[in-house]
Order: C-alpha cells, then sequence, then structure tokens
C-alpha cells in the first residue's frame, strides 16, 4: 500500500435506452481518467484533489468531491489512508447530462481504494458496493463492464445481477448535448407513483424486443422497441430538445432517439452508413440556436474499465 500510482479509465454511458428504465445501459466512448497516488507519509500540504481540464474543474474539491466521499466510506476503519492519497481527476463526461459521470467517479474510486488496499473485488461484489452509492445499477455496470448491460435485483432483492450484451458494430450512437445541467433527483420528481397497467406491460414487451433486437442486429425490431411509457412522456417538459430532435429526424434513416438516462443529453442511434447523414442534420439545427447544444459522435465502449498505469 505504500508509494503506489494506479491510473485507470473509466467510460461514460447512456441508461434506459428508452423502454429499459433502471435496467439497461450502454457504454459510450468518453471517459474520466482517475490517477490515484497512495504515498509512504501523510500529505498535509496540499489538496487531496486535483482537477484537470474544463470539465473536472466544475467538481468539487478536497472532501466535498464524490470520489473522496467514496473513498472515505470504504476506509473508514483506515483513515490515515485518506491523508496519504492524492487523487487527479481528468474527465471528458460533462455532470448532470444523463452520461453517467457520477457512475464512472463512483465505480473508479470503489476499485482503486480496494486495489490500494490490496483487495481485490469480483464485479459482482463491486456493483454491490457501488449501489449503496448510486442507488441504481445500471450505469454503474456499463462503466464498469463495457458494452450494452442487462441489470436487475436478485429473487432477494439483496443482489445485483448483470450481463453483458455485445453491441453490433454497425449501430453508432450520437449524443445531443444541452448547455443545462439536469439532476436526477429532479428528473425522477416528475415521475408518477403510479402508472398504468397497459404502459407497465408496454415498457416490458419493448425492453424484452430491445434485448432480442440487440442479439440478433435487427434494425427493424429496434426500431419498434425503442418506445417508452413510463418515464419519457413525463420528462419532455425538462427536456424539450427531445422532441425537436425527432422533428428535425423525421423522415430520415436513423434507428431511435431517446433520452440518455435522465437527460438533459438526447441519444441518437443509427446506422454507420447514415451516420454522417444524420450527424450533418443535428450539427445544423443545434448552430442555429441560441444556446446551441453540442452533437457529439461517440463511439460504444465494450471495455469498461480499464488500468492504464499500474506501479
Amino acid at each position: 500500500m505504500k508509494g503506489k500510482t494506479i491510473k485507470i479509465q473509466v467510460p461514460g454511458s447512456t441508461a434506459n435506452l428508452g423502454p429499459g428504465f433502471d435496467a439497461l445501459a450502454l457504454a459510450l466512448g468518453i471517459y474520466t481518467n482517475l490517477t490515484f497516488e497512495l504515498s509512504e507519509q501523510k500529505q498535509s500540504h496540499r489538496s487531496p484533489i486535483t482537477l484537470k481540464g474544463p470539465i473536472a474543474a466544475a467538481l468539487s474539491v478536497g472532501q466535498n468531491n464524490l470520489i473522496y466521499k467514496v473513498l472515505s466510506s470504504i476506509w473508514q476503519n483506515e483513515q490515515q489512508l485518506l491523508h496519504k492519497v492524492h487523487i487527479t481527476v481528468e474527465s471528458d463526461i460533462p455532470p448532470a447530462r444523463g452520461l453517467g459521470s457520477s457512475a464512472a467517479a463512483i465505480i473508479g474510486a470503489i476499485w482503486a481504494a480496494n486495489y490500494l488496499q490490496g483487495h481485490s473485488l469480483n464485479h459482482k461484489m463491486l456493483l454491490q458496493t457501488a449501489t449503496t452509492f448510486e442507488g441504481h445499477a445500471d450505469n454503474l455496470a456499463a462503466s464498469l463492464l463495457g458494452g450494452l448491460v442487462v441489470c436487475a435485483s436478485g429473487a432477494n432483492d439483496k443482489t445485483i445481477v448483470a450481463q453483458k450484451l455485445t453491441w453490433p458494430a454497425d449501430w453508432h450512437t450520437l449524443v445531443v448535448v444541452p448547455q443545462y445541467c439536469l439532476a436526477t433527483d429532479k428528473a425522477r420528481s416528475v415521475l408518477p407513483k403510479k402508472v398504468p397497467l397497459k404502459d407497465a406491460v408496454t415498457n416490458i414487451q419493448s425492453s424484452a424486443l430491445l434485448v432480442a433486437a440487440v442479439n440478433t442486429q435487427d434494425e427493424e425490431a429496434l426500431q419498434h422497441a425503442l418506445h417508452d411509457k413510463l418515464h419519457e412522456p413525463y420528462r419532455l417538459r425538462l427536456v424539450p430538445e427531445l422532441a425537436e430532435v425527432r422533428k428535425q429526424l423525421a423522415g430520415l434513416p436513423y434507428l431511435g432517439c431517446v433520452l440518455s438516462g435522465a437527460g438533459s443529453s438526447i441519444l441518437v442511434i443509427v446506422n454507420k452508413q447514415h451516420k454522417d447523414q444524420i450527424f450533418q442534420c443535428l450539427t445544423q439545427w443545434a448552430v442555429n440556436l441560441s444556446l446551441p447544444p453540442q452533437v457529439l459522435d461517440l463511439p460504444v465502449d465494450y471495455q469498461g474499465l480499464k488500468v492504464l498505469k499500474d506501479e
């Protein structure tokens, strides 16, 4: 545990994919890089957190930082480690945009905390621990495993079961990122406590069809599957760009357009042969707005958490 440095790369993610509320997530090629340096001596002369880059610079520093809070919780019986660790955060994942920034931070912090203590956690145990901080496992599992993940609570509601599926290479992902943040708590506050049985059944059917479409690489089935009744209708007023993007894409060859997680970002799925056309359409629309969103061409990440440096 002395004089050790570990650098890891953790992908962001897009959750729900329409009907898969709190069950489906897809890892994306947008990353948080975390470097943990554990010194032999107490480091009282500097802040425990260094933030690099414009996105990371907006995060909290010191003991208010989410990563530091996770470390503090895991090391609650070895608090001396907190005085010896220094964390450098570099991130391309904009916070509070539905792209899994907090999930990536939590997964990275838990993995590093156990590694620096000389402990090893299997994926099941790591996810179980992570959900105590995040509350739901979809983004967490995608950041950890990569690819498309299906998550569910175990039969006893005390375990997390996650399965990884291979996302078709020809299905590309574009993301529209508005300039405003949308806190998950706020996005959840507009959801009803009860929904019509018909809507619940529709979402079960669509989620099952979505998983089958991915497995068979069936684009027609995917288009039918990417429709939600449980959360998107209630969040439209919070993310008006969703309806606008769908309007812009009407009649064009795209596969689906859904909220990314709770928003404010929007995920557009398109076959690679039509990606340039759809990307151009979205960028031309965005540039004419008074507060133009970013339009990102993000690959799917198939690896999940990756160690970049270990010494």
